[in-house]
């Protein structure tokens, strides 16, 4: 997010893509949040602190797993991804976020999206993780000015950050 407007975006799941399209785009990068746990399987108990707060307040979660054979492929991308950003922008947050939870805040939100960068065929297949990645990318601009609700401070793959929903 430059000023209050998304001004591009783009679709791989490719971590080296991704961290080379953060460093072509943002020069510094303060935070990165990510629509995904860093680790793709869990070692503690039957289910993540964070995720059991979330779930009790009415969300649908993807629960991490637990057993080796149970790691989702998208999980496991996402571990990749965690690990390639921690160790190359080792300057930057990067945080967990939850798109469908921080949705409920996006009342509050001053950013603009033009719908012009969803154009396309291409563009169709992914609208939805287009979308996420922009709640994805207020989440993040929220991190920084403390507005965002944590869930699971002891979790032990690291908290849950969402936005904060009207009225919080």
């Amino acid at each position: 997010i430059q000023s209050k407007t998304i001004s591009s975006l783009f679709h791989t799941i490719n971590p080296i893509e991704v961290l080379s399209k953060i460093n072509d785009v943002s020069g510094i990068c303060e935070v990165v949040a990510i629509d995904c746990p860093p680790r793709a399987k869990i070692k503690g108990p039957l289910t993540r602190e964070a995720e059991r707060e979330l779930h009790r307040d009415g969300y649908r979660v993807q629960w991490s797993p637990r057993l080796e054979k149970n790691r989702q492929d998208w999980m496991q991308n996402g571990e990749r991804l965690w690990k390639l950003l921690k160790e190359k922008l080792p300057n930057t947050a990067i945080i967990e976020t939850f798109p469908t939870a921080s949705a409920d805040g996006l009342s509050k939100v001053d950013i603009s999206l033009s719908l012009s960068i969803l154009h396309g065929r291409q563009s169709r297949k992914f609208y939805k993780d287009y979308l996420d990645a922009c709640i994805c990318a207020v989440v993040a601009k929220a991190y920084l000015s403390k507005q965002t609700k944590i869930y699971g401070t002891k979790d032990e793959l690291g908290p849950i950050h969402v936005l904060c929903r009207s009225g919080r």
